[in-house]
């Protein structure tokens, strides 16, 4: 279970980062020396990274995820423990 869990790398990273302040994939290219789909794959890769970190510290917490928006790294759900909704 643990081994399919990764974070992003530091460029993923970078380049998710850049994207959520709106920044133009092909400016993220220029700035960062790398191609147009290279930008496009790394914020891909890094989605799927958050989403599944995310979907796993739920699930540990036992939390019903109601919403997951890897795109912004956020999930909102409910903790029935403490009877409230929880981010």
């Amino acid at each position: 279970m643990f081994s399919s869990l990764r974070h992003p790398t530091e460029q993923q990273a970078d380049i998710w980062l850049k994207r959520r302040q709106d920044i133009a994939p092909s400016v993220i290219a220029d700035e960062m020396e790398v191609s147009r789909p290279f930008v496009s794959k790394s914020i891909r890769i890094a989605e799927e990274r958050i989403e599944k970190l995310l979907r796993n510290a739920a699930n540990i917490n036992r939390i019903q995820i109601q919403h997951i928006s890897a795109k912004h790294g956020i999930a909102v759900g409910y903790c029935a423990a403490h009877r409230s909704k929880t981010y």
